[in-house]
């Protein structure tokens, strides 16, 4: 199975605090927990705490906006554009310094039961396992069509093929998810 991806038509879902929404790309059912991975952009417009996730790895990458703090009691990490950047989904992550609306893309996996590789790419890419790709720049082709800035694909681990860059600038957000026995 490879999807295309368009963001104006992944459904928005509201935060319990009113700080943002999360469009869900994919979420992967586990019967010992709610997920086993699961790929989001969501939409952080102020200061604030993440949602906590206990037992889930996090992959957070910035997609559009100015770049913010992420600090907890143990850490602050400045998240800048196109930069991914993971944390345990138990520690108590709180945004601070946002100036403006920001998109971010979030990979979660269920520790112990998968694992998720998140970088950027400006080469062609071999669909292997399953996983996300989002466009950051440029065109891209794909076994089911072309995508563009703010749309990407998935796909499962019966997929093949390529993403081929269409033009020059071309960058993606690359995601693959690896499955634990």
């Amino acid at each position: 199975m490879i999807r295309l991806l368009d963001y104006t038509a992944l459904p928005a879902t509201r935060w319990k605090n009113g700080a943002g929404e999360t469009r869900e790309i994919i979420s992967v059912p586990a019967r010992e927990a709610g997920f086993l991975w699961r790929a989001s952009i969501a939409t952080v417009s102020q200061d604030g705490p993440f949602s906590p996730f206990m037992g889930i790895d996090r992959v957070i990458t910035l997609l559009e906006g100015e770049p913010f703090q992420l600090v907890s009691d143990s850490t602050s990490h400045l998240l800048q554009l196109h930069q991914p950047w993971s944390f345990a989904g138990e520690t108590p992550i709180e945004a601070r310094q946002v100036r403006s609306a920001g998109l971010d893309f979030n990979v979660m996996t269920l520790r112990g039961q998968a694992q998720s590789s998140v970088c950027t790419a400006s080469v062609q890419q071999s669909l292997q396992h399953e996983g996300v790709a989002w466009v950051l720049k440029g065109r891209w082709q794909t076994p089911v069509g072309e995508i563009a800035p703010r749309g990407g694909v998935v796909w499962d681990n019966t997929a093949t093929g390529m993403l081929t860059p269409l033009t020059a600038n071309a960058l993606l957000l690359w995601a693959t998810i690896v499955r634990h026995n």
